[in-house]
C-alpha cells in the first residue's frame, strides 16, 4: 500500500468513527400518537339551577355521590365514553341515577414525561343518555319517579402518576334535563375529582433521529 493510499484510508476511517460517535450522542425524539384506555372512579357534587321551598325555607338542591366511566382511546385523540353514576341529597332526599355515553377529545402527554406538566392531559366530552330522578316520599316534583333524556358537557384534566394510575384533580359538567320544577327543563352543575387506571395500551411510539 502506497503512502497516499494509506493516508486516504486512515482519513476515511477517522471520518466514519467521528460520524458514528456523533450520531450515537443524538437521542431520538419520540412521541405517542395514541393513548391507553382508562377506567375512572369519580366523586361528584351536584347543584341545581333552582331551589325548592320546604317548611317555609328555600333550599338549594345539592346532591353527592359517585360514578364510573370507561374511555376507549383507540381513535385518539378522540375517545368513546360510557358512564354511570348515582347521587342522593337534600332537600326531600332526592335520588339521581344517570347512564350515558358519547365522545370525547383528549391530548396525550409526551412519551418520556420529563417534566411535571408533561404528565397532564386536558380532556372534554359530550354525552347523552337517560336520568332517573325520584324521592322516597314522592314529594319531589312528581308523584312517581321520572325518567328522561339527559345531555352532559364536561371538561377537566388527568394527571398520569406512577405506573398505570391516573389522578383526575377536577372536572366540571353541565347537565341538561327536560324536566324540573313544574315540568320545566333544568340544568345541573356537577363538580368532582377521581382516580383511574389505564390499560390496554394502544400507544404507537414513533422515533425520529435528529
Amino acid at each position: 500500500m502506497t503512502l497516499r493510499r494509506a493516508l486516504a484510508f486512515t482519513l476515511f476511517s477517522a471520518l466514519l468513527t467521528v460520524g458514528h460517535g456523533a450520531s450515537a450522542q443524538v437521542a431520538p425524539a419520540a412521541y405517542a400518537d395514541t393513548m391507553s384506555d382508562q377506567i375512572t372512579l369519580t366523586g361528584i357534587r351536584t347543584e341545581d339551577d333552582y331551589a325548592l321551598k320546604t317548611n317555609s325555607v328555600i333550599q338549594q338542591v345539592r346532591l353527592y355521590g359517585g360514578g364510573m366511566e370507561y374511555r376507549s382511546r383507540r381513535w385518539y385523540p378522540f375517545e368513546v365514553i360510557a358512564s354511570a353514576r348515582y347521587l342522593a341529597g337534600q332537600p326531600l332526599d332526592q335520588r339521581f341515577i344517570t347512564v350515558a355515553g358519547g365522545i370525547g377529545y383528549v391530548r396525550s402527554i409526551p412519551y418520556h414525561r420529563e417534566h411535571f406538566y408533561e404528565r397532564i392531559s386536558p380532556l372534554c366530552s359530550l354525552q347523552v343518555g337517560a336520568t332517573r330522578t325520584s324521592s322516597p316520599d314522592m314529594m319531589y316534583l312528581y308523584q312517581k319517579p321520572v325518567i328522561g333524556f339527559t345531555m352532559l358537557t364536561s371538561a377537566g384534566i388527568d394527571y398520569h402518576s406512577l405506573g398505570h394510575i391516573v389522578v383526575r384533580p377536577f372536572f366540571v359538567e353541565n347537565q341538561y334535563l327536560p324536566f324540573g320544577v313544574q315540568g320545566r327543563s333544568s340544568v345541573y352543575w356537577n363538580y368532582g375529582a377521581g382516580i383511574g387506571f389505564s390499560f390496554h395500551n394502544h400507544r404507537n411510539v414513533v422515533s425520529i433521529a435528529y
